[in-house]
């Protein structure tokens, strides 16, 4: 079921990161309802954070999800 989704990442400039990983996104999918999940087809790793007012967003067919890169907490 989640083994179909595909993931794509892109670095974050300065001083973002990424604070979830593909595993911990697996882990969310395995709990979800199966019908769900099987509408997932793409999770993206991108750098659209708008200064951090954006934390992620779906695309328009809600097939795809984009979870934002955050600056990191010194």
């Amino acid at each position: 079921m989640t083994s179909l989704v595909k993931f794509s990442a892109s670095i974050p400039g300065a001083d973002r990161i990424h604070y979830v990983n593909q595993d911990d996104i697996r882990v969310v999918l395995s709990r979800l309802p199966a019908d769900l999940c099987c509408r997932l087809k793409a999770v993206h790793f991108n750098d659209r954070s708008r200064g951090a007012r954006v934390l992620g967003y779906v695309n328009r067919g809600h097939r795809e999800i984009a979870l934002c890169a955050l600056a990191t907490s010194h």
